[in-house]
């Protein structure tokens, strides 16, 4: 049996055949709620620049020092064997990212900082591109680099000079 509304005799929100959560406010207007329905579902799927296939929308997940796109592709502020450097950018690009993932995103390891801008299919092939910028107090030799599809770069992060 199906809880009905006393007011409208409607499915109650959250019995029966309407999930909890479904509908924000009984009181939209149609023409809004096609609106949303219609943005929910262009953003369901992300395009490649061919248009040959769709790329499942999943958000890139900030996590401290980590960018992770999907299982196995990620951009990673972490600690370096190298001597002069105090940290490394390591972005391990795989074909899983999309347009959906260019943007702006921000790494913290300990004191250093940095901010990062990335563009898929920079040069409309295969090749990623981050821009790198870090906090003051610190210095990137190669502030923008272009990663294949496939491939793995690393960046390192010195002391500024004074």
């Amino acid at each position: 049996m199906v809880r009905r509304s006393k007011v409208s005799g409607q499915p109650a929100i959250g019995h029966g055949s309407i999930p909890t959560g479904s509908i924000r406010r009984l009181s939209i207007s149609a023409g809004l709620m096609v609106a949303l329905a219609s943005a929910s579902m262009a953003a369901a799927a992300c395009p490649d620049v061919a248009g040959d296939r769709q790329v499942p929308v999943r958000p890139a997940i900030v996590a401290g020092s980590r960018l992770v796109f999907a299982p196995g592709a990620y951009i990673e502020l972490r600690e370096t064997a190298n001597p002069a450097a105090v940290a490394e950018v390591y972005f391990k690009n795989r074909p899983v990212n999309g347009p959906c993932d260019d943007g702006i995103y921000r790494l913290a390891l300990g004191e250093v900082r940095i901010e990062l801008t990335f563009t898929w299919d920079a040069d409309g092939y295969q090749d990623d591109r981050i821009e790198l910028r870090v906090s003051r107090g610190f210095s990137i030799a190669e502030p923008t680099i272009r990663v294949p599809e496939g491939a793995d770069a690393q960046v390192f992060i010195y002391p500024a000079l004074s």
